[in-house]
């Protein structure tokens, strides 16, 4: 957000929420930076979309457990 495109999505939503915004990317970046993988959602995401995008073998599902 530090591009062109910030500054039209700052025009756009308005400073005020252009700083939410940016505020809520900090926080889960500090997330991602502290939590355990159990509990880190970035990174149980990641696994989630790598389970289902990159290979033919059949995993079993994270839902299943």
């Amino acid at each position: 957000m530090d591009s062109a495109i910030g500054l039209s999505t700052m025009i756009a939503i308005g400073p005020e929420h252009f700083r939410a915004m940016l505020d809520g990317f900090h926080q889960m970046d500090e997330h991602f930076r502290t939590a355990p993988f159990e509990r880190n959602l970035p990174v149980l995401m990641g696994l989630l979309a790598s389970g289902t995008t990159t290979s033919s073998v059949p995993r079993p599902s994270l839902f299943s457990l």
